[in-house]
């Protein structure tokens, strides 16, 4: 065995000095190929260029808010309202709730299945996306039996697999998704000094990111303000719902005494006029427990108005919006840097391969 390799020459290990002349020798081939290198940074340059200046521009709409629930302080009716189970609840804002809220399924997919008008065509949110930002040219090599669709109904609760396909791709198209790459139409921030949060939408028509950021803001509100006050409002329709009823029997008892002394009008008898004292007590009975129910409900619409988170739009996006494309000088520096980075690395595989091969540089 040892004989039979002993015709082998262990590889020999390169000094530092040897990978120091390699590298110098890559160095002085890429100074003698500096036109080539110039001929790739220009077309880089002009390519760049011609990419984002050539493809549709983006439209940015922003909307700022604030929202303002405090529950600070010393309620004078802490008392009362916890004796009608109407106080408690709330706790404060929380922008990151908030926003959250903002980027949920639930809201997004509220908003996409309005029917709006973008261009000349009515139509859900959603369908504008999808044609606007072109899905069926993904879809047709991805998902090939939603290549063509579209959704024809709102009802999101009656989705079927290929509907459900479509708005998850949607909804992830929009909220963004950091495994596979995808930065999404909507952004949201938080000014910890201010207090003032934003969303911003990102589409390639103008009106769509308008449109469809007012619609989510709306969404939004609606589900924040119904959300934060569920409790006290659940309270007040019980409240009030038996303020109503001891109202009727209060009314149907009146209106049997009023009955009453009609028909017994002039009678001498003790005993029939039993009756009416009865029903003059019950009435006296539900007056004070109607008036009681009274104080209660008006007790509970104040809770239900005073934990009533108050949302405030600051300012809505309008048209017409800026397209946000790179300026002149960026989108040359970016070319010219891609277009160095392609021409290196063709200078060196061409320089590799004359090394290897011993063949000529042309």
């Amino acid at each position: 065995m040892n004989d039979e390799l002993s015709g082998f020459e262990p590889p020999k290990e390169k000094t530092l000095r040897e990978m120091l002349d390699v590298g110098i020798s890559y160095m002085f081939e890429m100074l003698r190929s500096w036109k080539l290198l110039l001929i790739f940074m220009t077309l880089g340059a002009a390519g760049y260029w011609a990419y984002y200046y050539l493809s549709p521009p983006d439209f940015t709409a922003k909307l700022t808010f604030m929202v303002d629930d405090d529950d600070e302080g010393v309620n004078p009716l802490s008392s009362v309202l916890g004796l009608i189970g109407a106080g408690g609840g709330g706790g404060g804002s929380s922008p990151d709730k908030i926003l959250e809220l903002a980027k949920s399924r639930n809201i997004v997919s509220d908003a996409l299945f309005e029917r709006t008008k973008v261009g000349d065509k009515v139509d859900f949110f959603a369908n504008h996306i999808i044609r606007i930002m072109k899905y069926h040219k993904v879809w047709e090599d991805k998902s090939p039996d939603i290549k063509d669709f579209y959704f024809t109904t709102a009802n999101v609760d009656s989705f079927d697999r290929k509907e459900n396909r479509a708005l998850l791709y949607t909804y992830a198209q929009i909220i963004g998704n950091v495994e596979e790459g995808v930065k999404g139409y909507l952004e949201t921030k938080f000014s910890e000094t201010s207090g003032i949060m934003t969303l911003s939408m990102k589409t390639e028509n103008e009106e769509l990111s308008i449109s469809f950021l007012r619609t989510l803001f709306d969404r939004l509100e609606t589900f924040y303000k119904t959300k934060s006050v569920e409790k006290q409002y659940a309270t007040y329709k019980l409240v009030t719902a038996k303020r109503d009823s001891i109202k009727r029997v209060l009314d149907g008892k009146e209106y049997s005494a009023a009955t009453f002394q009609d028909q017994s009008f002039g009678l001498l008898y003790a005993a029939p006029m039993v009756k009416g004292k009865l029903l003059q007590r019950d009435i006296r009975t539900f007056e004070l427990l109607y008036a009681e129910a009274v104080k209660n409900s008006e007790v509970a619409d104040f809770s239900l108005k005073s934990k009533m988170p108050y949302v405030q739009p600051i300012d809505l996006p309008i048209g017409p919006i800026k397209p946000s494309r790179p300026t002149v000088p960026k989108a040359l520096v970016i070319g010219a840097i891609l277009g160095a980075i392609l021409g290196t690395i063709v200078v060196l595989i061409r320089r590799i391969l004359k090394n290897a091969y011993a063949m000529p540089v042309a």
